[in-house]
C-alpha cells in the first residue's frame, strides 16, 4: 500500500514537472519568437540604415567632385586674376605714361593760349572801347540832329500859324467890313466853302502841334471869330474832328486801320472836306476820314 502511495507521488510529481516543463517550453517559445521578431526588426532597420549610409556616401562622393570642380574654378579665377592684375598694372604704366606726356602738351598748348587769349582781350577791349566811343558820338550826334529837326519843326509850325492867323485875320476883317445884308433868294455859297476848308485844314493842323507853339492860342480864337461871323449870316461849320462815327451819317468815309484804338472803334481822325449848313440845311456833304479797329 505503500508502495502504491511512492507510485502515485512519483505520478504526480512527474506529471507536475512535466507540466511545468511545457510551461517553461511554451514561455521559451515565445521569448525565442519574440527575438526572432526582434532580430527581423533589427535586421530590417539595419538594412534600411545601410541604404542611408549608402546614399550618404554617394551624396559625399558627388559633394567631393563638385568640390573639387570649385577648387579647380578658384585656380583657373587665381590665374586669371593674377594675369588681369599684371595687364591692368602694365596698362596703367603706359597710361600714366601717356597722360603725362598729354599733360605736358596740354600745358605747352595752354600757356601758347594764354597769351595768344590775353591779346585777343586786349584787342576786344580796345575794339570795344572805340566802338563805345563812337556810338556815344553817334547817339550825341543824333540827339543833337533831332534836336535840331525839332527845333526846325517847331519853327515851322510856327511859321505855319504866323501865316494861318494872317489869313484868318484877313477873313475876319472882310467879314467884318460886310455888313449882314438879307439873304437873296439864291445866294453863292462858293466863298463860303472856300473859307470852310481853309478852316477845317487849319484846325487839323493845330491838333497835330503841341498847344505851346507860339500863336496857337491866338489862331485858335482866330478861328472861333470867324465860325461866329458865319453864324451870324445863317452859315454853321459842323464840328466832327475826334468824334465818333455813326452808321448812317451822311458823309462821304474813308476808313483806315488804327489797331492802336480799343476794339470796336470809330473815330473821326481827318476832315477833308467839312460839312456846311446854311439856316439849318445842309449845303455841303461831309468828306471824312475815319479810323477804326474792327
Amino acid at each position: 500500500m505503500k508502495t502504491v502511495y511512492i507510485f502515485l507521488f512519483f505520478v504526480f510529481s512527474s506529471t507536475y514537472a512535466i507540466a511545468q516543463t511545457n510551461e517553461d517550453v511554451s514561455l521559451l517559445q515565445k521569448e525565442v519568437t519574440n527575438l526572432r521578431q526582434q532580430v527581423l526588426s533589427q535586421k530590417a532597420f539595419g538594412s534600411n540604415q545601410q541604404k542611408r549610409i549608402n546614399s550618404l556616401q554617394s551624396e559625399l562622393e558627388k559633394s567631393k567632385l563638385i568640390l573639387d570642380s570649385l577648387q579647380a574654378s578658384v585656380t583657373n579665377l587665381r590665374l586669371a586674376l593674377s594675369e588681369a592684375e599684371e595687364k591692368l598694372g602694365a596698362d596703367i604704366s603706359k597710361t600714366n605714361v601717356s597722360v603725362e606726356e598729354h599733360a605736358s602738351t596740354l600745358k605747352e598748348s595752354i600757356n601758347s593760349k594764354s597769351i595768344i587769349g590775353t591779346v585777343l582781350i586786349f584787342l576786344l577791349g580796345l575794339f570795344a572801347g572805340i566802338g563805345l566811343y563812337l556810338l556815344k558820338k553817334n547817339v550825341s550826334n543824333s540827339y543833337e540832329a533831332i534836336d535840331k529837326v525839332r527845333d526846325a519843326q517847331k519853327r515851322l509850325e510856327e511859321e505855319s500859324v504866323k501865316l494861318d492867323s494872317q489869313l484868318v485875320d484877313i477873313i475876319n476883317n472882310q467879314l467884318n467890313s460886310q455888313s449882314v445884308q438879307s439873304v437873296p433868294a439864291a445866294p453863292d455859297h462858293s466863298l463860303v466853302r472856300k473859307v470852310a476848308d481853309e478852316i477845317v485844314r487849319i484846325e487839323l493842323n493845330l491838333s497835330r502841334m503841341d498847344h505851346t507853339i507860339k500863336g496857337y492860342k491866338q489862331l485858335s480864337k482866330g478861328i472861333e471869330r470867324i465860325k461866329d461871323n458865319f453864324k451870324a449870316k445863317g452859315y454853321e461849320i459842323t464840328d466832327m474832328l475826334g468824334k465818333p462815327y455813326v452808321e448812317g451819317m451822311k458823309v462821304v468815309a474813308n476808313f483806315v486801320p488804327d489797331e492802336s484804338l480799343p476794339e470796336g472803334s470809330q473815330i473821326i481822325t481827318g476832315i477833308i472836306k467839312p460839312q456846311i449848313l446854311f439856316n439849318g440845311t445842309m449845303i455841303q456833304a461831309a468828306e471824312i476820314t475815319v479810323s477804326q479797329n474792327i
